[in-house]
């Protein structure tokens, strides 16, 4: 398995200008912001600003670094993110982020309504779970140390070791996944996504 220290990325402007994002992995590769079916990319909010739109995409954030960051969207509702805490929300909607308390980070996944579903969850103890046929699994470290072993369909087993801001996607041919903290403040989120082919894939 390759480990990606996802702060190694170089940042790149938002959709609308108003902050800058890391683009950690898309589907299909190389897909644009138009055509992608999901998106995973860590983003930077120095400041007070609008979110771009992504019509018919269901987007779910994740505060990875920092703390006090109020989402108001336009229709009225608020909603403050917590560290760690995953948040799903429809990408159409408009809103605006306020920080209370200085520049935050969040990870984004972003899924194609209709074409992609997927879940984000924090864990902060030794977890294992089966891998199903067709579901991507993608695991980034929050703090800590953590150890992840891959058991394969035909193949040997994989191990790899993860610090902070390290990212793995789990092979395909993976079967089962067991990940265990190394030190006493681990915490991980593990993004299990499912998604149609491209179109025209035959």
């Amino acid at each position: 398995m390759n480990v990606l220290n996802v702060l190694q990325l170089a940042p790149v402007p938002w959709r609308n200008g108003q902050g800058q994002t890391r683009e950690i992995e898309t589907f299909p590769s190389g897909a644009g912001f138009d055509d992608f079916i999901w998106r995973i990319s860590l983003a930077d909010i120095g400041q007070a600003g609008d979110f771009s739109a992504f019509d018919g995409v269901d987007r779910i954030i994740t505060l990875v670094k920092g703390s006090g960051v109020n989402l108001n969207f336009n229709d009225g509702e608020r909603h403050t993110l917590e560290y760690g805490v995953p948040y799903p929300f429809a990408g159409e909607r408009p809103l605006h982020a306020t920080l209370q308390n200085g520049p935050v980070q969040d990870l984004n996944l972003m899924l194609r309504r209709g074409l992609a579903a997927g879940r984000v969850q924090a864990w902060s103890a030794t977890s294992a779970w089966p891998c199903t046929p067709g579901t991507a699994y993608r695991v980034l470290c929050l703090q800590g140390a953590w150890q992840l072993h891959v058991e394969r369909a035909g193949a040997a087993p994989e191990t790899a070791t993860l610090s902070a801001f390290d990212y793995v996607s789990v092979p395909d041919q993976a079967t089962h996944v067991h990940a265990t903290p190394k030190t006493p403040d681990g915490l991980i989120l593990v993004a299990d996504i499912q998604a149609s082919p491209p179109p025209g894939t035959p």
